[in-house]
């Protein structure tokens, strides 16, 4: 899946793939594939990513990238701007590619 996403050249498409792989990844190694367990995987190999407080979860947390997802696939829910969400995913993406590289390197 990592490879489908590299391969793709619309920078929406290869984040959406990319986290979806992180999700499998997730349930892969925690039988679970939850939000909250893609953040970890993210989050032990950067842990100075940004962390903050969901808009719809109570206590819940979202990494950056966690966000960038959420405000894209639920940007009527949460009030936000897909045109916004699509530029948000687009500066974040190099990084997140990286991030993504390292997880998957040390599964």
């Amino acid at each position: 899946m990592y490879a489908a996403g590299l391969e793709s050249q619309n920078k929406v498409v290869r984040f959406l793939i990319f986290y979806s792989a992180l999700s499998l990844a997730a349930l892969f190694k925690g039988h679970k594939g939850k939000q909250e367990d893609v953040n970890e995987l993210i989050l032990a190999r950067n842990p100075l990513l940004s962390v903050t407080s969901s808009p719809v979860k109570k206590n819940g947390k979202e990494t950056l990238y966690t966000k960038l997802q959420n405000d894209l696939i639920h940007a009527e829910e949460r009030g936000c701007d897909p045109v916004g969400a699509i530029a948000a995913i687009e500066a974040h993406l190099n990084q997140f590619q990286h991030d993504v590289a390292l997880v998957f390197s040390h599964l």
